[in-house]
C-alpha cells in the first residue's frame, strides 16, 4: 500500500508535457528566430532613415518616398517566394526533405527573373514620382536612393526564396544570424558611404541605397553556399 502510495505521488509531481504544450514548444522555438529576423529587415530601413535624416528634411522625405515604392515591388516577389516554404514543408513532412531543395531551385530562378524586371523598371522612377505628386524637392532623392536600393535586385529576390527554403525545413535560426550579420554589415557601409568616410566617395543618399543592397547581396550569396552545399550531398536521383 506504501508502495502504491508513492507511485502515485511520483506520477502527480512529475512534469505532464501534452501534446497542445508539445506543438507550442515546437511552434516557439521555430517562429522566433523568423521574428528577430524580421526585426532585422525592419532595423535595416531605419538605420538608413537615421543616418540620411542628416542630409535635410527633402534627402529625407525622398528616401521615404523610394522606400515605400521600393517595398512596392519587392512585396509581391516575397509573398510568391512564400509557396518555396510551403512547398519545402510539405516535403518534409512526407520524409522527402530533399524535395526541398528542388522547390528552392525553382524558387530562386522565378526570384532571379523578378529581380531583373525590378532593376530594369527601377533605373529611373522619375515618372512615377511625378504621377504620384511628389514634390519635386524630392524627386531627386527617391530616385537616386531608388536605383541605387535596386541595385542588386536579383539577389535580394534570390534571397526571400532561400530564406523561405530554410525556414521550410526547419532551419529558421541560420537566416536569422545571418540577417543580423547583414544589419552590422549595413550600418557600416551606410555611415561609410554616405558621408564618404575611409576615402570612400561621398555618395549622400545613394550610398544608403548601395549599402542596404551590398548587405542583402552577401546575405544571399552565404545562403546560396549553403543550397549548393546541400545539393552536392543531396542523394542521387533516380533514373
Amino acid at each position: 500500500m506504501g508502495l502504491l502510495l508513492r507511485l502515485r505521488l511520483h506520477s502527480f509531481l512529475q512534469p505532464q508535457t501534452s501534446p497542445s504544450s508539445h506543438a507550442r514548444r515546437e511552434v516557439i522555438t521555430l517562429a522566433w528566430p523568423i521574428a528577430v529576423a524580421l526585426l532585422g529587415d525592419t532595423a535595416m530601413g531605419l538605420v538608413d532613415t537615421a543616418l540620411v535624416g542628416g542630409l535635410g528634411a527633402n534627402a529625407l522625405g525622398g528616401v521615404g518616398v523610394a522606400t515605400v515604392l521600393t517595398w512596392l515591388n519587392y512585396a509581391i516577389v516575397f509573398g510568391v517566394m512564400r509557396g518555396v516554404k510551403v512547398c519545402s514543408a510539405h516535403a518534409l513532412g512526407e520524409s522527402k526533405g530533399e524535395h526541398g531543395l528542388h522547390y528552392a531551385r525553382a524558387g530562386a530562378t522565378l526570384a532571379l527573373l523578378a529581380g531583373a524586371a525590378i532593376f530594369a523598371l527601377a533605373r529611373d522612377v522619375s515618372w512615377a514620382l511625378h504621377a504620384l505628386h511628389v514634390d519635386p524637392a524630392m524627386i531627386p532623392y527617391a530616385r537616386s536612393f531608388m536605383a541605387a536600393r535596386t541595385t542588386l535586385a536579383p539577389l535580394t529576390c534570390l534571397l526571400s526564396a532561400l530564406v523561405q527554403w530554410r525556414q521550410g525545413v526547419g532551419d529558421s535560426q541560420t537566416p536569422m544570424r545571418i540577417t543580423l550579420s547583414g544589419n552590422v554589415l549595413n550600418a557600416a557601409l551606410a555611415w561609410t558611404l554616405i558621408h564618404g568616410h575611409f576615402g570612400m566617395p561621398r555618395l549622400g543618399v545613394a550610398g544608403a541605397g548601395y549599402a542596404t543592397a551590398i548587405a542583402e547581396g552577401i546575405n544571399a550569396l552565404r545562403l546560396a553556399a549553403l543550397w549548393i552545399d546541400a545539393w552536392r550531398r543531396r542523394a542521387p536521383d533516380p533514373d
